[in-house]
């Protein structure tokens, strides 16, 4: 690889997890089918190649897919063509071990699919996933190569660009970001420019002296840009009964438990409503709205009952991208969906994993209720649920089981937004 190179960039920062994170791999994981990856040391990290991927897109995205972006990023030549047409890449990422919060560990999440006949669990749709939590922190070591020429001034500012975009969290890593995970921030971040054209300069390079500088310092790209068209919605709401989305596992004295998640890197965990049982239950309230308006019945398996006119297209389905080397956002399938909604915590329910511990192991009713008491939950009860066999009018035989109900939770707003990048124009769904 052979190019005229006039200055390097080389910046350092920490990316906090402002969500929770997954960014799979394929080591195996007891607790979840989803595993995170992990490094030849069985180490939590994220590989460079998912950094860089999840940088790319973004700026693909804002920016499009003209000459220059792909010049900073590399591109392979089409099908066919001289491989002397394709580029390597301008920016280098490096891989980033994760450093966990104090106190906190990686959380497992499971989903399931809904059978829309029955209402229930669909057949072979479950799994669970492995997640990192919020307030995890990833180290960032990127390093831009600036050619010589007008394009320098032009990498400096797409750069420029990113860091500011990462800083106001507008860049999300890993899996399932329409379903609330992958929200980063960067802070402490730190760039300096070596020049590579003088014998000082390299001097300098080599004694890590260049030019320090902040992203604000940068000046932004003149270029076109691809128009936003987000709409991010803010809905306060309140729940007039107990709320939750149940966890994995059960406690001692208690069947069914409510998920738990790290709040931010201050050591607490609180209920949390996913990102992902949100969604799954809008896109329920849309289907059924569609199937009403259309006169559609459920049928066929899980996948055949997603299959709703117009629905994929808003909350997603299984479905490929455009390979070709141009395609933009426009070129999308049925995959992604348009519709992001993020997980919802309680509004001042915290509690570390200590006191949570002592009501998942509590033996008897009193310890069940003075942790709920000390954990900040004091209006939780402990609900019993029963089937009735219909021939005897008793209780069915192992139908008797316990859910833990958290009653007076105020939460916080739903945070929604639909990319209307992603939807196609109304005449398609004529």
């Amino acid at each position: 690889m052979k190019r005229h190179i006039e200055a390097r960039l080389h910046v350092n920062g920490t990316l906090i997890a402002r969500s929770a994170l997954h960014v799979g791999g394929i080591g195996s994981d007891a607790t979840a089918a989803l595993a995170l990856a992990t490094n030849g040391d069985n180490q939590l990290y994220i590989p460079g190649t998912s950094l860089a991927g999840a940088l790319r897109e973004w700026t693909r995205r804002l920016f499009g897919t003209n000459h220059l972006v792909q010049e900073l990023w590399g591109y392979q030549p089409p099908p066919g063509t001289s491989r002397d047409t394709g580029r390597a890449s301008h920016v280098f990422v490096e891989d980033a071990l994760v450093m966990l919060p104090p106190g906190q560990r990686v959380e497992v999440r499971d989903g399931v699919g809904i059978d829309r006949s029955t209402g229930t669990a669909a057949g072979r749709t479950k799994y669970d996933r492995a997640v990192l939590p919020c307030g995890t922190r990833i180290p960032l070591d990127m390093t831009m190569e600036l050619p010589c020429g007008e394009n320098a001034d032009c990498f400096r500012a797409l750069i420029g660009e990113l860091l500011r975009a990462l800083q106001r969290k507008a860049v999300q890593l890993g899996a399932a970001k329409t379903r609330g995970l992958g929200l980063v921030e960067l802070i402490e971040v730190r760039i300096r420019e070596y020049s590579l054209i003088t014998p000082a300069g390299i001097l300098a390079a080599l004694q890590d002296s260049g030019t320090v500088l902040t992203p604000e310092e940068i000046p932004p790209y003149r270029g076109e840009r691809t128009p936003s068209r987000r709409v991010h919605a803010e809905i306060h709401w309140q729940p007039r009964g107990p709320l939750m989305v149940r966890a994995a596992r059960g406690g001692m004295t208690v069947d069914m438990l409510p998920l738990v998640s790290a709040t931010g890197d201050g050591g607490t965990i609180s209920p949390v409503l996913p990102g992902s049982s949100i969604k799954g239950a809008l896109r329920s309230q849309a289907e059924r709205i569609v199937c009403t308006v259309l006169n559609l019945r459920d049928g066929g398996d899980h996948l055949q009952q997603r299959a709703v006119p117009v629905v994929p297209w808003l909350f997603g389905s299984p479905g490929q991208r455009d390979d070709k080397p141009d395609a933009d956002d426009t070129c999308l399938k049925e995959g992604l969906g348009a519709l992001t909604v993020q997980d919802c915590f309680p509004d001042e329910v915290a509690f570390t994993h200590t006191q949570w511990q002592r009501v998942v192991t509590a033996e008897t009713g009193r310890e069940l209720y003075a942790g709920l008491k000390d954990a900040g939950m004091p209006d939780a009860q402990r609900a019993f649920h029963v089937a009735i066999d219909r021939w005897t009018g008793g209780t069915a035989d192992g139908a008797l089981y316990t859910v833990l109900e958290p009653h007076g939770v105020a939460w916080q707003p739903m945070h929604l937004m639909v990319d209307f990048r992603r939807i196609p124009p109304a005449e398609q769904f004529v």
